[in-house]
């Protein structure tokens, strides 16, 4: 019933999230962050909206740029993007900071709202972004954040599966190979990663994602051609 997208509108505006109601109406900006919004994910209940901001500046830090001190520091003053919950339902209320100390490349709800698988990065560098992501799984209500599986190689989105007990995605075969290119599945009770992709694969799978309970759906370049597979 309503269309939330991106959007800055306005003179030096941040790019916020929207909304407008599908069958007609005016777009109201729903969420008022300090910082760009990057990107954002409805809440399975439909009553809240998750989304990635960087780190707003301290006042100090402020103060210090309208005196000139505008100094940057390379690599070394990139805030952490953090990962922010907003109940709809409550007018009025702020968004709710549910990470700190990383930088939140990618996430996914589970089906229930519960859990939020992401992908985190130690630092907010363009290296980091493709080489360092490690999986963790998030509790919504405790913000107690577990590290799931740590390995140096590029890697996509997440995809939960129907029953929440295991993730899908794609991710490099090794360190060495220079893209995302194969289907895994990763049991969260017990830790393992099982790659599913054929051997010798000619291609690489871009991403993947659950079609049902006992089916992966997956989108791949092979040679000249675009394919969609099961």
């Amino acid at each position: 019933s309503r269309l939330a997208f991106l959007m800055a509108r306005g003179e030096d505006a941040k790019t916020q999230v929207w909304m407008i109601p599908i069958n007609g109406g005016e777009a109201v900006q729903i969420t008022h962050s300090k910082t760009s919004i990057r990107t954002f994910e409805w809440h399975p209940t439909k009553k809240k909206i998750a989304y990635i901001a960087q780190t707003p500046k301290t006042e100090k830090e402020k103060k210090l740029k309208d005196k000139g001190y505008g100094f940057i520091f390379y690599e070394e003053n990139l805030k952490h993007k953090n990962l922010y919950i907003l109940d709809l339902a409550k007018t009025g209320t702020k968004a709710e900071q549910l990470t700190k100390g990383k930088t939140i490349q990618s996430f996914t709800f589970s089906s229930d709202g519960a859990s939020i698988a992401l992908t985190a990065t130690d630092k907010n560098l363009v290296d980091h972004s493709y080489m360092f992501k490690k999986i963790y799984l998030l509790d919504v209500k405790t913000k107690k954040i577990d590290l799931l599986l740590d390995k140096t190689r590029k890697l996509g989105t997440l995809s939960f599966s129907p029953d929440n007990k295991k993730l899908t995605y794609a991710a490099a075969f090794d360190i060495k190979d220079h893209a995302v290119s194969q289907v895994y599945v990763f049991d969260i009770a017990s830790k393992t990663e099982t790659n599913l992709t054929e051997k010798d694969f000619r291609g690489h799978v871009a991403w993947a994602k659950w079609k049902d309970a006992k089916t992966i759906l997956y989108y791949a370049g092979e040679g000249v051609w675009p394919t969609l597979s099961l």
